[in-house]
């Protein structure tokens, strides 16, 4: 869980353990990322010394239904272009390698994995994110974004489709980038398209 100016809250289930932080490091330029640096130190020795080395894809706030992510890519694998929408997104395209998001003055390219988070920098606010990825059991993706840099939040994306069709559902905890993020944007399917 993450507050303003270095106030955080991390959950370590299997170890019984909550380490809260209740700093003011907004004065401090790359004082939150410190401690933020700090909490992964932690998590990464308590996986290492638990035998858990690679991240685990379960998150507390991740839905619980996991699906087939081959399942799930086959269904919603496409291009679509967007009805008219204020937050300026165009058109998206869902293979097995990426979600594309084009948006009016960036486009986002997300990994499609569930091994690991990985590790992207966004076109349009250079921020530093790790994506991670949830195939659901009603044929739904949904993309857990964490933005961890100068700005420090979540973005959450579920896409739905089927019939020729994708809805989207963007939703952003972050305090003042990422604006274009909450959004409900509807498709349609399209042959092909240079993105």
């Amino acid at each position: 869980m993450y507050g303003m100016g270095g106030q955080y809250a991390a959950f370590f289930p299997d170890e019984d353990l909550v380490i809260i932080t209740t700093a003011d490091a907004q004065s401090l330029q790359g004082g939150s990322q410190m401690i933020l640096d700090e909490m992964n130190r932690i998590d990464t020795a308590l996986r290492n010394e638990a035998g858990r080395v690679s991240p685990s894809p379960s998150r507390p706030d991740a839905p619980n239904h996991i699906g087939s992510l081959s399942a799930v890519i086959a269904a919603l694998s496409g291009s679509y272009r967007f009805l008219p929408n204020s937050n300026g997104f165009r058109s998206c395209t869902i293979c097995k390698e990426k979600v594309t998001l084009v948006h009016e003055e960036a486009v986002y390219r997300f990994p499609v994995s569930t091994e690991h988070p990985s590790e992207i920098r966004d076109p349009r606010y250079h921020q530093r994110l790790f994506v991670q990825t949830f195939p659901l059991e009603d044929g739904s993706l949904y993309l857990f974004l964490q933005i961890l840099d100068e700005s420090v939040g979540s973005i959450r994306i579920l896409i739905q489709g089927g019939n020729g069709t994708v809805t989207v559902y963007l939703r952003t905890v972050e305090e003042s980038l990422f604006s274009e993020m909450n959004a409900f944007l509807e498709g349609t399917a399209v042959e092909s398209m240079n993105l």
